[in-house]
This record gives C-alpha cells, structure tokens and sequence, in this order.
C-alpha cells in the first residue's frame, strides 16, 4: 500500500525522490498521521531551489519540525521549515490553519516578513496520502467539506 503511494508522488510531485518519499510517509503513519503535499510544486510552478511544502493531517507543530529535520538530512529537496504546516498553528501573518488541505487553498500576498514580501501567491491545490493508503487529489480552487 505505501509503496503504491511512494511511486505515486515520485512520479507526480517534481524532484521528490522515492528515497525521500519512504521516510516523510514512514513518520507520519508511525503518528496515525496524513502528509499533505502542496505549493509550487504541485501548482507546477515551481524553481529548481523551491522547497517542498509538506502538510501533517494530525501532528502537532514540534512532533512536524522534528519530522522535517529528519528529513531534510536526506534531501533532495528541503521541506518547508519556517512554518509548521498543522491544523491550529498561526503566527502573525499566517491566520489558524485549519487543516493542511485548507491552508494549500490559500491566497494573498507574502507578508513583509517573506523573502519574497508583497508578491502574490495562488491556491496549489494539495496531494493527500494517508495510513490507510488512500491518494486524495485536490486541484487548485476546489476544497471538501468532510474530508
């Protein structure tokens, strides 16, 4: 079942490699948790240095910074670490993330403590891979209700 997964977001989400995809899945179930993939590459829009964002569907923020840090030691790609991507995290210019499927919903403009303040950001739409092994795919500007 997470093989089937694994293969998916290799051959799906631009730069990850089943090498990292294998241990991200691992920590999560290992937390009865989803691992919610979004932003720019997923949206397709992304660069050769953009990170992967990564969701957790029940981690709390620590239990997903120490989940991130294990992973980035293996790369390739760095997963997003300056925000916890969790139900009920917020900061100042990030508003309460309802779920990680939710926040990949999103749009605005990057707050001024952004590298890249004051330009936009769309809606990625997210990829949703779960314990029980199921792949929830949901576009760009599209949100379930009950998930």
């Amino acid at each position: 079942m997470i093989e089937k997964q694994i293969q998916y977001l290799a051959e799906n989400i631009p730069g990850i490699t089943e090498e990292q995809a294998r241990p991200l899945l691992e920590e999560g179930y290992k937390r009865n948790s989803s691992i919610v993939f979004g932003g720019s590459r997923v949206r397709g829009d992304y660069r050769p240095d953009s990170d992967l964002d990564v969701g957790f569907g029940s981690l709390k923020e620590r239990q997903a910074q120490r989940v991130i840090h294990r992973i980035n030691k293996i790369g390739p790609l760095r997963l997003e670490s300056h925000i916890q991507i969790v139900p009920g995290k917020k900061t100042e210019s990030v508003p309460q993330i309802i779920s990680p499927e939710e926040f990949f919903q999103r749009s605005g403009t990057r707050s001024s403590n952004d590298p890249r303040a004051g330009e936009p950001y769309l809606p990625s739409g997210s990829v949703t891979v779960t314990p029980d092994g199921e792949i929830l795919i949901i576009p760009a500007g599209k949100m379930l209700l009950n998930k």
